[in-house]
């Protein structure tokens, strides 16, 4: 926590310099969400969003944030204007599927997270939720290739959900 409020301080001082920077609105909103002050986090990411309103990278870390603290509806939005800026980014896919997985929009959700594959086929995480969704769908043999998919991708991936 020192370690943030030290980062903050250098993200102040920053902000100050230039108050437009896309960039140092949407990392502060990062450090914010880490230390749990959800609320200004997403001022940043507002902030950020209006230097920059197709940054696939913001809409992306704003999605997170939402869906982190229950709001995925408007998770959902953040992460299709993410994929709208960024059609490639697999991890935008991943989140984007694990929301629509929690709504039980199972079909969907498996689309996304075969776009994220085929987008980054070593995508350990997106094997992993993807291996989640097909065990819930009752695909037990498809869901167990996943998860292996998952550990040859990365041998030291651990799920932290």
């Amino acid at each position: 926590m020192e370690r943030c409020e030290k980062i903050e301080e250098q993200y102040l001082l920053a902000l100050e310099a230039d108050p437009n920077n896309m960039a140092v609105h949407s990392d502060y909103g990062n450090i914010l969400e880490e230390m749990g002050r959800y609320d200004e986090a997403e001022k940043q990411y507002i902030l950020a969003l209006k230097v920059d309103p197709k940054n696939a990278y913001v809409h992306y870390n704003y999605g997170n944030l939402l869906r982190q603290i229950g709001r995925k509806k408007e998770a959902e939005k953040q992460y299709i204007l993410a994929l709208k800026a960024d059609t490639n980014n697999a991890e935008a896919r991943c989140n984007y599927g694990n929301i629509l997985s929690e709504m039980g929009r199972y079909k969907e959700a498996k689309k996304q997270y075969i776009r994220a594959l085929k987008a980054d086929p070593n995508n350990a995480e997106a094997h992993y939720n993807y291996g989640n969704l097909l065990q819930q769908m009752e695909h037990d043999e498809e869901a167990e290739k996943q998860y292996i998919l998952a550990l040859k991708a990365n041998p030291k991936y651990i799920c932290i959900y």
